[in-house]
């Protein structure tokens, strides 16, 4: 009887353990899955980006002074305190990781801006609107793609994201198109030049979506190092889809290569 009785206090011991491995391992995959940061990083930013828009702007302030500074900061401080957490989360999503990221280091961008706001106000543009752009692509991309949503009260302000996110895309494009036609402006000496004053031209089509009112483009002529020996810029106004046109300019410098910059341009208004 006694060795009946441990028999069934050693099966039921080791049924208990058994019990207890089982509810241990699927704890610790609860556990593991509870890890995973995707979920709190929406809820998070959308909390962030609330916060940033709820700082109250100052009844008056000039772009620059200590008022703005201030405003701004706060704006910034706002959304950051929310979201940079994560830069230390584990995501199920190694995309959305990425993009998380990227987004976290365009806030940090637009900290480090606004040290230039008061000091050097071109610096400051510059960094802080690449960052407001690539948030902005960010924010409806999380949107669209990610479940991102915001409370009624700012569905206004997320609208305005949408609109900004579309301008900057179309820019792109438009900038890729550009970047695309100086990549084919290669100039030719001219056959009838002086010996001294020296014609180049380069035949073009314009093979953007655009129609140009004006098209300004910089051209470097460099020597064998790579030094700049001078710099020129050739144009052309009404230029259309689709349409060929000649650029040139003139030198009396000697030289060994052409590189031709970048474009400023404008475009045909309907």
């Amino acid at each position: 009887m006694k060795k009946s009785l441990l028999i069934c206090t050693v099966i039921l011991s080791v049924m208990a353990m058994v019990i207890c491995g089982c509810g241990s391992t699927k704890q610790a995959e609860k556990s593991t899955e509870e890890t995973y940061a995707d979920k709190d990083f929406m809820k998070d930013l959308a909390a962030g980006l609330e916060a940033r828009w709820s700082v109250e702007e100052p009844e008056q302030y000039t772009e620059g002074d200590d008022a703005s500074k201030e405003y701004y900061t706060e704006m910034v401080n706002a959304e950051y305190e929310k979201v940079t957490p994560y830069l230390d989360k584990k995501f199920k999503d190694s995309t959305l990781q990425q993009k998380a990221i990227n987004y976290i280091n365009m806030i940090k961008q637009q900290k480090e801006a606004l040290k230039y706001l008061q000091v050097n106000y071109d610096k400051y543009e510059k960094l802080w609107y690449e960052a407001y752009d690539e948030r902005t692509k960010l924010i409806v991309d999380f949107v669209d793609n990610y479940g991102l949503t915001v409370s009624d009260k700012y569905k206004s302000t997320l609208d305005d994201f949408k609109t900004n996110a579309q301008e900057v895309e179309d820019k792109e494009i438009k900038d890729s198109e550009v970047n695309a036609i100086l990549s084919n402006m290669n100039f030719k000496k001219d056959k009838n030049s002086s010996y001294d004053w020296k014609n180049y031209n380069a035949i073009v089509k314009n093979t953007s979506s655009i129609d140009f009112d004006s098209f300004v483009a910089d051209v470097n002529l460099l020597d064998k190092d790579g030094v700049i020996v001078e710099s020129t810029t050739v144009y052309v106004n009404s230029w259309k889809q689709g349409a060929k046109t000649k650029f040139t300019f003139s030198t009396d410098k000697n030289f060994d290569k052409i590189s031709v910059e970048k474009a400023e341009w404008s475009e045909m208004q309907e």
